[in-house]
């Protein structure tokens, strides 16, 4: 079972690292650089991967577990 104590100290954590990671990123772009994991996706990648992942859901949620193949 999962306690309330546990579920706040992992929102604490997670908003804790949030703004470390908002910090370095302003400080980083206030110099001029650009943060090296910055990833950029054209809205037909981003498109296909959507079709891609909604296909996959739909295609487990109508076959029974163990049939699903991908190609």
């Amino acid at each position: 079972m999962i306690t309330t104590y546990q579920i706040r100290n992992v929102l604490r954590v997670y908003s804790n690292q949030l703004r470390k990671r908002n910090t370095v990123f302003t400080e980083g772009t206030e110099s001029g650089r650009q943060p090296a994991d910055l990833v950029t996706i054209s809205s037909k990648a981003r498109r296909k991967q959507t079709l891609n992942q909604l296909s996959s859901h739909l295609i487990s949620q109508i076959t029974p577990k163990g049939e699903h193949h991908e190609n």
